[in-house]
């Protein structure tokens, strides 16, 4: 029959065939509040019906970004010896209902961290009982965190519940009517667990080969905590990369005198931590005299280990840090002394050498700086790393010191905060501290300034089409033609002339009005500037257009700071580009 010959013979319409469904709204059925070890409330985790998930940090916002995780309960677990671990919030609350110490990880299986491990130790827990769910996930789950905390030295039962239905948790175990009694009974009865060979590394993140989107896109993100800020964080990996006798362990022992005392380093700010130095390369006499030279007094969290290292260092590092000895910055200097590839041009060796930095940065939040040498030829970027690219390629940042003839540039390749384009570099040669002074164009436009500066000086006069070609000064063009015409704006060279074919314009170095009064040195000349007081960097002789044989002589050495190039501080010992 037609439908509508159906609906007529019912008395029904079309419309009755699609009734009115509502929309069930979320609502929230129960809230999880995570706490720290001095019940401070960190955040929440929300359960909706229909059933759904979310967490916020305890100010209410819909994110933890930044949050440190822990475990749920955490205040409660202090003191007690025997910890029970389901997998959701719901079933710890079941338990604790019986008066069993119980946690659990945020987000379910699959999101144990081993830093929850750590914090069970240190609450003072000794053994903890994991009761799976039952299906594969949970499984996996249970596993994760049986070998996580058998690595932290607990000791482990995983306890499997008969009668569980498939998916089943422990809360369907005890609402089925079986008892704490039956339960504490099971876990007497269930052996110890043992790591077996076939059980796979402790990798949090490998109990499910693949992750959803939906998943993906619900996991908190990382907190990013800055060592060095803009340029080192917590538990990545950095090279510092350049040729030899270029500057690498001047401007590495500064930045660990720097973190250690929370000061600031090559104009980013240092948050104050223990620093560990391995010196692989460099006498005890000159690292000790850079430090005393620096200021350093011994109360500084720096240790050293200076000479040739024990090959399983990183081990030993890392079984230090496991025990509770925090190491905030490890600066390793050479990277090729301790990793000791066979080929350091090879991509797989130099990869697989990389393995046990790795772990130690990600696993204990430690900054790692690996000083490692530049190549023979003169490239830039990552271009600049000696041997495999695998050197760059396994790390998060990369910071290249590059040495030239007048000065020293550091610029940096980040893939953790934004990249540091060439800049100056300079050290107080009685210190040893280092410091930026502005960026390499202006640098080299202070250059090319006093080199023009020194040319028209030497000709006593040269014209405009003269000048303007300054065959004799090397550089670009436009650097060149940039610092003469900031030269005419500040008044350093004067434009003569009426600027037609027989009183062609003629360039020449200023002239001030002479004072009598001026004082003069011991060759008699006058100490009124050619140029702006501010011209010259400090302690550079001062020369009068009467004498332009000496600019010529001075212009190599000094700088004219035209643009906003960082100028000289004043101090005495102070050695540009010079390490």
């Amino acid at each position: 029959c037609e439908t509508s010959a159906v609906l007529a013979a019912a008395n029904l319409t079309m419309r009755d065939l699609f009734p009115e469904t509502k929309r069930s709204t979320p609502r929230i059925v129960a809230t999880y509040r995570y706490e720290d070890e001095g019940r401070a409330h960190l955040y929440d985790v929300v359960r909706f019906e229909p059933k759904d998930f979310r967490q916020r940090r305890a100010d209410g916002t819909w994110s933890l970004k930044g949050v440190r995780r822990v475990l749920y309960r955490l205040p409660d677990l202090h003191g007690q010896t025997v910890v029970y671990a389901p997998e959701g919030e719901r079933d710890a609350d079941r338990l604790a209902a019986l008066g069993l110490p119980a946690t659990t990880a945020l987000g379910g299986a699959g999101k144990w961290r081993d830093d929850y491990a750590r914090q069970l130790t240190t609450a003072g827990v000794e053994s903890i009982v994991i009761l799976p769910d039952n299906d594969e996930p949970g499984r996996a789950h249970a596993d994760a965190v049986a070998r996580s905390c058998h690595a932290a030295a607990l000791q482990v039962k995983v306890v499997t519940l008969p009668d569980l239905p498939v998916k089943g948790d422990v809360s369907d175990w005890l609402a089925a009517g079986h008892s704490k009694d039956e339960l504490i009974a099971l876990v007497k009865a269930t052996p110890l667990y043992v790591p077996t060979a076939t059980t796979p590394t402790n990798d949090p993140d490998d109990t499910a080969l693949l992750t959803g989107l939906s998943d993906l896109l619900s996991e908190p993100d990382d907190a990013l905590d800055w060592l060095v800020t803009d340029r080192f964080a917590s538990g990545s990996i950095n090279l510092l990369a350049g040729k030899p006798k270029a500057g690498k362990s001047t401007l590495a022992r500064a930045l660990a005198l720097a973190v250690a005392r929370g000061a600031s380093w090559l104009g980013s700010r240092c948050h104050q931590g223990r620093v560990v130095y391995i010196a692989l390369e460099d006498k005890r006499s000159e690292v000790r005299r850079h430090l005393r030279a620096m200021g350093a007094t011994g109360a500084e969290p720096i240790r050293f280990l200076i000479g040739s290292a024990p090959r399983d260092l990183l081990t030993k590092l890392a079984a230090l840090m496991t025990a509770g000895d925090t190491i905030d910055l490890l600066i390793i200097d050479t990277a090729q002394r301790l990793l000791t590839v066979k080929d350091s041009n090879d991509y797989a060796l130099v990869t697989a050498a990389f393995e046990p930095v790795l772990a130690l940065a990600r696993t204990h939040g430690t900054c790692i700086v690996l000083l490692h040498h530049a190549g023979k030829a003169d490239r830039g970027g990552l271009e600049a790393v000696m041997g495999s690219t695998a050197w760059a390629a396994s790390v998060d940042n990369v910071m290249i010191l590059n040495r030239r003839e007048r000065y020293r540039l550091v610029s940096t390749v980040q893939r953790i905060g934004p990249d540091m384009d060439e800049t100056v570099v300079e050290m107080d040669e009685l210190t040893g501290d280092v410091r930026l002074a502005g960026s390499r164009y202006l640098a080299d436009l202070d250059h090319v300034a006093a080199a023009v500066l020194a040319l028209v000086a030497d000709a006593g006069g040269q014209g405009i089409g003269q000048i303007a070609a300054l065959a004799d000064v090397e550089a670009r063009r436009d650097l060149k033609l940039k610092a003469l015409r900031l030269l005419l704006d500040k008044g350093s060279l004067i434009r003569a002339g009426a600027g037609h074919r027989h009183d062609p314009y003629v360039l020449r170095v200023s002239d001030p009005e002479p004072d009598d009064r001026s004082p003069r040195d011991e060759d008699g000349i006058s100490s009124g500037s050619q140029v702006p007081p501010t011209s010259w960097e400090p302690d550079e002789p001062s020369l009068t257009h009467d004498d332009p044989t000496e600019v010529s002589k001075a212009s190599s050495g000094s700088r004219v700071c035209l643009g906003s190039h960082v100028p000289g501080d004043g101090r005495s010992g102070v050695d540009r580009g010079r390490f």
